[in-house]
């Protein structure tokens, strides 16, 4: 439960350790808002580029949170927290891209739900949203309710794993499933990161 707990603490580096953690503090925040950027920016528009469009996406969450690591230390426990994270907002975007199959095409935007089609990405979808828990559960016992919320996720996709291209418009309702899932599990990370410093 230390390395829980560790996670949380800031712990100042040492002066011989000072340069060598803020180059990757640099590199870390420059490369956050180079893809902030990169997303929409003409000329690279990565949100345009299939499978790019959702990794992009998903590092404009785990981007704060690995700069945020960058200043309190990296442990076992926040690595395997920042990877769950990555694919959670992996799984998200590309999960959220489905319902707007149509409509992309017909503007000729591409995504990765376009280029896959619905019923690849959402099955895409569901394996990342399993490991994001698989992942979560290896930090240790008290991160299991957050494994196990998690799951809540997989059973929301799973009704649209044999989804085709001509109903994609019916993932809109897993969507907003999605949206009020997020509370749910926004409550539940946070009690347990609470729970983890304090009991």
């Amino acid at each position: 439960m230390k390395s829980i707990r560790a996670g949380f603490t800031y712990q100042k580096p040492a002066a011989d350790n000072y340069r060598r953690v803020r180059l990757p503090r640099h590199l870390v925040s420059l490369s956050g808002k180079f893809f902030a950027l990169a997303y929409s920016l003409k000329g690279l528009r990565f949100k345009e580029i299939p499978i790019v469009d959702s990794i992009t996406s998903s590092l404009h969450f785990v981007g704060p949170l690995v700069y945020a690591l960058t200043w309190t230390g990296v442990n076992q426990a926040a690595w395997l927290a920042a990877i769950a994270f990555f694919l959670w907002g992996m799984a998200s975007h590309a999960f959220g891209a489905v319902q707007d199959i149509k409509p992309d095409r017909e503007a000729e935007i591409n995504s990765i739900a376009t280029q896959l089609g619905a019923r690849f990405t959402v099955r895409l979808a569901l394996v990342a949203y399993l490991l994001a828990s698989i992942t979560v559960s290896l930090i240790g016992p008290r991160a299991w309710p957050v494994a196990l919320a998690g799951l809540l996720y997989v059973v929301n996709v799973w009704p649209y794993r044999l989804l085709n291209d001509e109903n994609s418009d019916r993932a809109n309702r897993g969507w907003r499933r999605f949206l009020w899932l997020n509370m749910i599990m926004g409550a539940v990370v946070t009690i347990s990161c609470v729970a983890a410093v304090v009991v």
